[in-house]
């Protein structure tokens, strides 16, 4: 073999050797383009809520301000009131009256009635303390528990078909869905209208869980809306 030849045999080798951290850097940017693509083509963590919950009333709206909730009682009345009940108070008849107070002083009503008419609102008011005080939440794959301060468990599957649930209200359809990384319970009524959305999210750190939730009355303008906020609690901190 020439000596040209041997020159242009040993400046390919060179060549070839020179070149392969070119290729290997182009593998590697290739490599990561990849992984960043599949990356964003997964779906976001899912939060784990499992745990006992206590309820952070300084750092919460009241829970009471969100009215009745859904589900037909017993009676086939709203809220688990009697069907029966009417719209005249005291038991007078259903006919408008000129003058509601009829002369008796802020306290008397009729028969008592304005002093029942405040011990039902002490009543619902220490329900909801009771009711949204703590919550112990099960959670494993698809499977979803809660129960709440009024031992109400709802055992559901997440996102699977809505589970009739018994409460002291009556009785409401219920089901649970991702959103993202929250998860977003709701209960509709027997006729299948949404009356009841919470959506329960969890801080970085897990120790803090928030729960917006969105109420639709019947009848009603709006929404009732409110925020809790719960603590962590550790299993000796059990009741």
């Amino acid at each position: 073999m020439s000596n040209r030849s041997l020159s242009l045999l040993a400046l390919a080798c060179l060549s070839l050797v020179g070149g392969l951290p070119v290729m290997a850097a182009a593998a590697a940017h290739t490599d990561v383009a990849a992984a960043a693509t599949a990356a964003a083509a997964m779906p976001p963590a899912r939060a784990d809520f499992s745990g006992l919950w206590q309820l952070d009333p300084k750092a919460s709206d009241d829970p009471a301000t969100l009215g009745p909730g859904p589900g037909r009682g017993p009676g086939g009345g709203r809220g688990g009131e009697g069907g029966s009940r009417g719209r005249g108070r005291g038991g007078m008849g259903g006919g408008p009256s000129p003058d509601p107070s009829g002369g008796r002083t802020p306290g008397e009503g009729f028969d008592g009635e304005e002093t029942r008419s405040n011990e039902h609102d002490d009543a619902a008011s220490r329900r909801s303390a009771r009711e949204f005080g703590r919550m112990e939440i099960f959670q494993a794959g698809d499977e979803f528990n809660l129960t709440d301060g009024m031992q109400v468990s709802r055992s559901l599957r997440i996102g699977g078909e809505p589970i009739e649930v018994f409460t002291p209200r009556g009785t409401v359809l219920a089901a649970v869905a991702w959103d993202g990384t929250s998860l977003v319970l709701t209960e509709r009524d027997p006729q299948g209208q949404v009356r009841r959305t919470r959506q329960l999210m969890l801080s970085a750190d897990r120790s803090t869980l928030t729960i917006k939730e969105i109420r639709h009355l019947p009848g009603q303008d709006g929404n009732q809306t409110a925020t809790m906020v719960y603590r962590r609690q550790e299993d000796a901190d059990r009741p």
